[in-house]
């Protein structure tokens, strides 16, 4: 495992994919969880704060590697706080655009959450599978209807949003640069150590792993990561 400290930025504006396996749960998170993400953007603007953010840990197994084509990894932790983060960079990128802010806008889609020079589900730099799949790429893609959590948290960000920037382009644009340069957290890559058992002692905090979770992360687990699916 080789661990690294990296911004919310540096993760998704880079030439990497961040694939939901199969056997990952659906999102799961709700307002309780929402509403501590956005106290600790509110957290993080407050005059007097110094510092970063830590939000938690990002585990990835690399797929397989093609010729010419950048990694693809397959996120065994962390899919929950990096999907809210991701739609609310959506939430950040719509409420651009209801403002006439269309150069951030573009920004924020281009570079945090498409790779516009891609096809298909290449194209997205977080992309869920299952039963989430359609519902976030409807949000990010602008098509079609989200349902259930994805379609909630979006709703609530913009929420929030609106009701705290007052209509000033400036605020939102010291929204964006907080999510992106002062959330931090820690990545690691997974290598010869054994995922299963480490993704059972990372998940043993937040949203409780059920017997069934446990049982099919150990079946998928057992299986390269491009035979997943």
């Amino acid at each position: 495992m080789k661990p690294t400290i990296k911004t919310l930025g540096d993760v998704l504006y880079s030439q990497s994919q961040y694939i939901i396996p199969v056997f990952q749960r659906n999102y799961r998170w709700e307002e309780p969880q929402w509403a501590q993400m956005w106290e600790s953007l509110e957290e993080i603007q407050a005059p007097e704060k110094r510092g970063n953010h830590f939000m938690g840990f990002l585990v990835f197994v690399p797929g397989l590697a093609q010729p010419g084509q950048p990694t693809a990894f397959h996120l065994i932790d962390g899919q929950q706080r990096l999907t809210t983060l991701s739609i609310l960079l959506v939430a950040i990128r719509n409420i651009a655009e209801k403002m006439g802010q269309q150069d951030l806008a573009k920004e924020i889609q281009d570079y945090f959450l498409v790779h516009p020079n891609r096809k298909h589900d290449e194209r997205f730099r977080l992309l869920p599978k299952e039963r989430d799949h359609d519902s976030y790429v409807s949000i990010v893609e602008r098509k079609g209807s989200a349902t259930g959590r994805i379609a909630g948290a979006l709703e609530y960000f913009e929420g929030r949003l609106s009701a705290s920037l007052g209509g000033d382009p400036a605020a939102l644009k010291r929204v964006f640069v907080a999510v992106c340069n002062r959330f931090e957290v820690m990545c690691a890559t997974l290598e010869s150590e054994n995922a299963y058992n480490i993704f059972k002692s990372l998940n043993s905090t937040g949203v409780p792993l059920g017997a069934s979770d446990l049982i099919r992360n150990f079946v998928f687990m057992q299986t390269p990561p491009h035979e997943h699916d």
